[in-house]
């Protein structure tokens, strides 16, 4: 019997698996992405659906319960996803310094390898960079 809890929820991962769908037809997310997000929200629908489903793929990996078997996948989810927003950030600083580099050289009037030679030319060591500036 399905109770009011399980239609909310049910609802819920319907409703998102629909925007999933919507992203995908409008080319904002990947066939890879959209594969994935379709199989979890998908696979919350069954385990709505069927609560009882969790406890057996549980015992048949060897954990216990059906709620720690959700509980462990949780967890790897959210790690997965933090790593993947590092990877994006860390790319979109690198692009970003990029863009403003090349921004500032063209301010300047100099091409990017008359900076590297310009550059270079002005620092003599590594050290340099992190020596204060003498008020003139």
């Amino acid at each position: 019997m399905i109770n009011d809890a399980q239609i909310v929820l049910l609802s819920l991962a319907v409703l998102i698996i629909g925007v999933v769908i919507r992203r995908f037809r409008q080319g904002r997310i990947g066939t890879l992405a959209f594969f994935l997000w379709f199989l979890l929200w998908a696979s919350a629908a069954v385990v709505i659906l069927f609560p009882n489903s969790t406890v057996v793929v549980a015992r048949y990996l060897g954990i216990g319960r059906g709620a720690d078997l959700v509980l462990y996948l949780g967890a790897i989810l959210i790690l997965y996803l933090i790593f993947r927003m590092f990877v994006r950030l860390e790319q979109m600083d690198r692009n970003m310094t990029k863009i403003v580099r090349t921004l500032a050289l063209r301010e300047a009037g100099l091409s990017e390898l008359d900076s590297n030679r310009t550059i270079a030319g002005s620092l003599p060591a590594e050290n340099q960079r992190n020596k204060p500036i003498s008020p003139s």
